[in-house]
């Protein structure tokens, strides 16, 4: 009876560490960082390099603001935040891939948004010419690459999807048919954003943003 136990026990064990290392296994596979990096991009838009840099930024931001005590991981945050940003959906296969309900995907994504949007970020990433110095650089800049003199910056608006919103929605709902913010953006020779306002909702005429 002794000899069966042992071998009960024995057998049990195995099976515990077997199915440890299959989850392990499978959470391996299922890290998106192992994506190849053309289907990394083609799911969350971003280099994976870039989402590093990006975790770097935001990670003292968002420790100061947990959403529970067991909480997860900046790079979930950033990735689960980054992919309903890319699809513009809180369904499938976000909470599938990351395993997170989609109630808590919502708390996740405003809480990252909130931390892009947070002063320190926004200082270091937009930055408008404000002396002359700058802005000559900028028009030598565009002279430079295009030919065309006294150009600081290119100014255009375009149409950013949003989820549905559940008040006023009919303020969001734009000419293309869905629901928007329309975001005036300004943009140097290399493409760096210089200036944003998204503020405006999608029924907003470009001329008056």
């Amino acid at each position: 009876m002794c000899d069966e136990y042992e071998i009960f026990e024995y057998l049990e064990s195995e099976y515990r560490l077997e199915t440890r290392n299959k989850r392990q296994c499978t959470r391996n596979i299922n890290d998106p960082f192992d994506l190849e990096e053309s289907e990394f991009i083609r799911q969350y838009r971003l280099s994976p390099d870039l989402v590093k840099v990006l975790c770097d930024d935001l990670e003292p931001i968002l420790k100061t603001n947990p959403i529970r005590s067991n909480d997860f991981n900046i790079e979930t945050k950033v990735l689960t935040a980054i992919y309903v940003y890319a699809h513009g959906s809180y369904q499938k296969p976000t909470g599938m891939v990351q395993n997170i309900a989609q109630q808590t995907v919502s708390a996740v994504l405003a809480q990252v948004t909130a931390a892009i949007n947070h002063l320190e970020i926004r200082n270091k990433y937009i930055k408008f010419p404000q002396t002359a110095e700058q802005r000559n650089r900028n028009k030598l800049r565009f002279y430079e690459k295009y030919s065309v003199p006294g150009v600081m910056g290119c100014i255009d608006g375009t149409h950013v999807a949003i989820i549905r919103p559940v008040i006023h929605k009919e303020r969001y709902f734009c000419r293309k048919n869905y629901h928007s913010l329309n975001v005036q953006l300004i943009c140097n020779a290399d493409m760096e954003i210089m200036s944003v306002d998204a503020s405006h909702p999608g029924s907003t005429h470009d001329s008056f943003i």
